[in-house]
């Protein structure tokens, strides 16, 4: 797996990946190509557990890494006769981490050739929530440079946030809140949804949901989740509330494929409605909820 760390301190950033790394299929089998980036949160809150402390089994740091592993092995080993499996080979995959610094752990990857033993995430360190989003889409942006460079199709790419939902490194309202809540709005086409660049869907884990276990700060002086803060960021139907349910697991790989096979069903003949996507995928799902 590769690595390649920087320091969120500042927000600016170094050299992005080689985005010739998990080349893709020679020009005589190649499709349209669809870019998933995983944005995974791993600062020190999620890694608290309200009742036992640090590391609990309560924290959502274990959520978060066994709600990843299956939907990496999912990707990996989709099931014969879906549209994931039949894409497959058209999927590209990278996955970064972040705390008070970000690392891609995996640069953009060919879903047949993902490692689907995926090592579980430490917790530490502040959660530069806003520092992360802006280096993803930049970093998806690169990706697409590259396609565009050697003339390769792709569909719209997709980043999926998992996170307990409380930055450390904005408020609402403040300077930096503004610059990422713009570059949101402007990506997932907030204001005017035919000029979306990026379907982004932030899966909130349980703690960042529960408003007994998390009171963060929000605008005008009121105080509510992590869950609110992103919906409050980047739009509510952007955020997906993760249940605290031992099924969430195989809720969300049943999420992920079904929202895999609509994206790339839909495009080459239409436009893809994500939010119709959004809404199908989680339709018949007991411990995912989208946030209206």
């Amino acid at each position: 797996m590769t690595t390649v760390a920087q320091s969120l301190a500042n927000q600016t950033f170094g050299a992005f990946p080689d985005s010739t790394g998990g080349a893709v299929p020679a020009p005589s089998r190649r499709g349209t190509r669809f870019p998933i980036l995983f944005l995974i949160d791993t600062s020190a809150s999620t890694g608290w557990d309200p009742q036992s402390g640090f590391l609990g089994p309560d924290a959502d740091i274990h959520r978060i890494n066994a709600a990843v592993q299956g939907v990496f092995r999912n990707l990996r080993h989709p099931v014969d006769g879906t549209d994931l499996a039949a894409e497959q080979e058209n999927i590209d995959v990278s996955l970064i981490t972040y705390n008070d610094s970000l690392c891609v752990e995996l640069a953009w990857t060919m879903a047949t050739q993902l490692d689907p033993n995926l090592a579980p995430f430490k917790p530490h360190g502040g959660t530069r929530t806003g520092g992360a989003l802006k280096y993803a889409l930049a970093y998806i942006g690169h990706r697409l440079r590259y396609y565009t460079s050697n003339n390769i199709k792709f569909g719209r790419p997709t980043l999926l946030h998992f996170t307990d939902g409380a930055p450390t490194d904005m408020s609402p309202g403040d300077a930096a809140w503004n610059e990422v809540q713009t570059s949101l709005f402007r990506a997932n086409g907030h204001n005017d949804p035919e000029k979306r660049f990026a379907v982004i869907r932030h899966m909130i884990a349980a703690n960042g949901v529960d408003p007994i276990r998390a009171q963060n700060g929000l605008a005008g002086g009121n105080v509510g989740t992590g869950l609110q803060m992103l919906s409050d960021l980047s739009g509510p139907n952007s955020t997906l509330a993760l249940e605290d349910h031992p099924d969430v697991v195989s809720d969300l790989v049943e999420f992920m494929t079904a929202f895999v096979d609509g994206v790339t069903q839909i495009f080459g003949s239409a436009e893809a409605d994500f939010d119709a996507i959004t809404d199908e995928a989680v339709e018949n799902l007991n411990h995912i909820k989208k946030v209206a």
